[in-house]
This record gives C-alpha cells, structure tokens and sequence, in this order.
C-alpha cells in the first residue's frame, strides 16, 4: 500500500516533503533539547529580572509551541502515506506553526549578549523550524489547489453550462 502511494507521486514532490520533513525534525530536536537545557539551568527565570521582564514571559510561551509542532512533525507522514485528504489542516496547523516559530525565533535567537547560549539554540531551532513550516505550507498549498475542481460559474436558471475544457 505504501509502495503504491509513493509511486503515485512524482519524485519531485517526495524530495521536497523529504526535506521538509528532515528539516522539521532536526529543528524540532534542536529546539526541544535547546528548551529543555534551558529550563535544567533556570534561564527562564534568570531573565525575568527587571531589565528582560518581557522576554521571560514570551519564552515561556514556546513551550505550547513546541508541542504543536511535534503534533505537526507525526501529522506529515500520516498526510503523505494517507489517501485521506488532510491538506487543508496541514495548511493551517503549517501556517500557525510558522507564526509560532517566527515568535519564538524573534524572542530568542537575539539575545547573543547574555551569558546563556541555550536560548539562542532555541532561536536556532525555531528558526529552522518556521523555514520547514513555510515550505509545507507552500507545498500543500499547491497540492491542495491542484486537488480541488473548478467551480462553473452561476449561470441563470434557463442557461446552461457548457464547459469549454
């Protein structure tokens, strides 16, 4: 059944989601190991002194956001071996995770100039992250327009529709 759907697609398409997904995943890793070394050290709340108030708050925000994109790293595979059509979820859980990287990489990836180098893996992390999501967007986006048929045009109730394919 897989063999089956795999050479359904063209090899074009399985090296473009192969990527995405190997960019997913080594972004997801990253950023979890990166979170997770983070919190062992109590970064997050080191910088919720006065001067970085608001980015210690922000980046406990990323936490949710990991956990969406690991629902997103099992969701593609399922997608991709499916005869289900889950584009459009992807599409929008993809865009939402692209928002949610892009907040977490503009939270974390510019404090260089602190001592805690895990938080600027977390920015490295997301940042790989939100490149993953745009391509899967993009990607499903077209599958998805390439899917859906063509809606004739309303016509009048004595007119007919004549398709000029």
């Amino acid at each position: 059944m897989c063999r089956r759907l795999l050479t359904s697609r063209a090899p074009s398409e399985l090296i473009i989601i192969g990527f995405a997904y190997l960019l997913q995943f080594c972004g997801w890793f990253t950023a979890f190991i990166a979170q997770t070394y983070a919190e062992h050290e109590d970064v997050f709340k080191l910088l919720n002194q006065p001067p970085l108030l608001d980015f210690g708050n922000l980046l406990r925000v990323v936490w949710m956001a990991i956990w969406a994109e690991l629902l997103l790293v099992f969701l593609m595979p399922v997608v991709m071996f499916s005869k289900l059509r889950l584009h459009m979820l992807v599409i929008v859980l993809s865009t939402a995770g692209l928002v949610l990287a892009s907040i977490a990489t503009s939270a974390t990836i510019y404090l260089v100039d602190l001592p805690y180098k895990s938080v600027t893996a977390i920015g490295s992390g997301y940042l790989v992250l939100a490149m993953a999501n745009g391509i899967t967007a993009v990607y499903y986006s077209i599958a998805y327009d390439n899917q859906t048929e063509r809606v004739p045009r309303a016509v009048a109730a004595d007119e007919t529709v004549v398709n000029k394919a």
